[in-house]
């Protein structure tokens, strides 16, 4: 019975991300390759506000045309294991480059990028969602050289039968490689939770401890938009959280892919 009810699951996820794909390609089709008349603009964005497919499908038109010239690391396109997602790499300009280690010619590489803001330059590193174990260890390695005390994450867990993120922070306490990472606080709100974990590394000269805020929007579900109201709430605590803090790092978001819901921060 597990048998079948494990294959029953594996068609089923098959049969949701086919239907998936098959809706975004219909709505990239969809989209005008002609200007729009003035006239008949409002009338356009009411239409792909009642489908908000079609919004979709002009952001993923928009991606596919992006000059991928520009992403000359060709290192994560065949590292699987580390970049579910080939076709969506980081460029050279603003990629994260991480600390060599022994015996591991492509351990520099991880799909994140450093974004900037209005008064910093790399205030912010996008990257994409934890769906791997070695990504996880790599994630938790990359907040440590980049010195992050704060997290935000925008997608589920899991949404409608699909894995959107492996959970990359443990009930109580895990040691991802060199860094130990404990979860020491769970605060759970009406649409985010806000984790507090505690992160230890070891080396036989010191031992280095720092605490990381989690910021954890639950309720952005895939194809839809969030609760406007619950998303300010939430930005407000994370910029309350920056603005208290002394650490001079970039911060961490991240969402199902590295570019989808992360654009909004």
């Amino acid at each position: 019975m597990g048998f079948l009810f494990d294959r029953c699951i594996q068609y089923c996820r098959r049969t949701v991300d086919r239907y998936h794909e098959v809706q975004e390609e219909k709505a990239m089709q969809a989209v005008p390759t002609a200007p729009i008349d003035a006239s008949k603009f409002v009338a356009y964005v009411q239409e792909r506000r009642k489908k908000r497919i079609l919004f979709k499908g002009e952001y993923l038109m928009v991606n596919r045309s992006i000059d991928n010239n520009k992403c000359r690391c060709d290192v994560g396109s065949t590292m699987t294991d580390r970049n579910p997602y080939p076709d969506t790499l980081p460029y050279d300009h603003n990629r994260v480059i991480l600390p060599r280690i022994d015996n591991d010619e492509n351990s520099h590489y991880i799909n994140a990028s450093y974004v900037n803001s209005w008064l910093k330059d790399k205030a912010y590193v996008v990257t994409q969602a934890v769906r791997t174990k070695p990504m996880n260890a790599e994630f938790w390695r990359m907040v440590w050289e980049l010195g992050s005390n704060c997290i935000v994450m925008l997608t589920k867990v899991f949404d409608f039968m699909r894995v959107m993120c492996l959970q990359y922070w443990p009930q109580t306490k895990f040691q991802f490689r060199e860094i130990e990472v404990e979860t020491t606080e769970v605060k759970t709100y009406s649409h985010f939770v806000i984790r507090t974990f505690k992160l230890t590394r070891k080396t036989e000269e010191s031992i280095e401890t720092r605490i990381v805020k989690h910021f954890h929007f639950t309720e952005w579900e895939l194809d839809s938009f969030p609760y406007i109201s619950a998303f300010i709430e939430l930005r407000r605590r994370v910029r309350q959280f920056m603005e208290k803090s002394p650490v001079d790092a970039p911060m961490v978001v991240h969402c199902r892919l590295v570019h989808i819901f992360s654009d909004t921060v």
